[in-house]
């Protein structure tokens, strides 16, 4: 690697509220990871807002910054994916880290497939770049990566290493992006109304098909509001349009690892349990008592949700 320069950029999708606290975390972690090595280390955040946190950014680890905007151009439009493509241009080893989260997968794959570089998925530890640790067959066992030695793409599960701050004086510099959208499109932004996002939550409530209809998961709403957590759902929540796709966790959407998750009529498929199964602490509520996710569950409720959950919330309400 000494006969390499080394070029390493976090990729930064912007939120409604500005910068996530997962985003935050992933840029103290790759510092951390980078420090002491002959790398040119620097964050690009893609967006077409103002950046209203500002001031978090010096906190982050990393002095030199990019925010790449545009009034209309969304992140995996052509626009931004050439602007990248440009910005990763080196003759050295080039690795890019992103979050594995649904806004960020596919603007990372399209950006590894353009170039042929090798990309890893949910990586769960980044010690350093010669130890990095990501889960196989569906979470049974880990996988460690040295990539030392070649230009590749790396998304990290939201929140499972917690880094401290690391106080730097950044230099922001911002690039306005042409408009690259014709007439013919028409682009409509969903916005999550506040709520939090299952990226950034301590909390996660999530619904699957044991919630048996898109108003019942107002249950989960309110709750989660409750206990300042977020809402999730399962793939087959999604597919029948009850949640949008970010609200998704599993393998095709979100992998997170909050301090609780609770999965409420979420029968525990493989590909879901890959997204979740690192959560801290796992409560199941569910009327199959033979149902999978018990069996990864630190606490089982066996019955059916939409008569249990109005009783927790309110015993919630009770302590709160």
């Amino acid at each position: 690697m000494s006969e390499s320069r080394l070029y390493t950029y976090v990729l930064i999708g912007q939120t409604e509220t500005g910068l996530s606290d997962a985003s935050q975390n992933l840029m103290r972690l790759i510092a951390a990871a980078y420090a002491g090595l002959n790398a040119s280390v620097e964050v690009i955040i893609v967006g077409r807002n103002d950046i209203p946190n500002r001031d978090s950014l010096d906190l982050c680890g990393i002095k030199k910054m990019t925010h790449l905007k545009s009034g209309s151009t969304l992140p995996d439009s052509p626009g931004f994916k050439g602007a990248l493509l440009e910005l990763f241009s080196h003759d050295g080893i080039v690795h890019i880290y992103a979050l594995n989260d649904a806004h960020m997968t596919g603007l990372t794959a399209s950006l590894a497939a353009a170039r042929q570089w090798p990309m890893f998925a949910n990586c769960t530890k980044i010690e350093n770049i010669k130890n990095i640790t990501r889960p196989v067959f569906g979470g049974k066992i880990d996988e460690l990566r040295n990539v030392s030695s070649v230009s590749c793409v790396i998304t990290v599960r939201p929140g499972k290493e917690i880094v401290d701050a690391n106080p730097v004086e950044t230099e922001l510099k911002t690039i306005e992006l042409v408009d690259t959208l014709s007439g013919e499109y028409k682009v409509t932004l969903q916005k999550n109304a506040g709520k939090k996002n299952v990226s950034d939550a301590s909390i996660v409530i999530s619904g699957g098909r044991g919630m048996k209809s898109a108003e019942n998961f107002s249950a989960l709403f309110k709750l989660a509001e409750i206990v300042d957590g977020a809402v999730g759902a399962s793939r087959p929540v999604v597919d029948s349009g009850w949640l949008t796709h970010e609200h998704q966790v599993g393998q095709t959407g979100s992998t997170i690892s909050p301090n609780l998750y609770i999965a409420c009529g979420i029968s525990g498929s493989v590909q879901h349990v890959a997204g979740m199964s690192t959560a801290k602490c796992i409560v199941a509520i569910n009327a199959d008592k033979d149902a999978p996710i018990f069996s990864i569950a630190d606490y089982g409720i066996v019955g059916d949700v939409l008569e249990i959950l109005p009783q927790l919330t309110t015993e919630i309400e009770i302590l709160k």
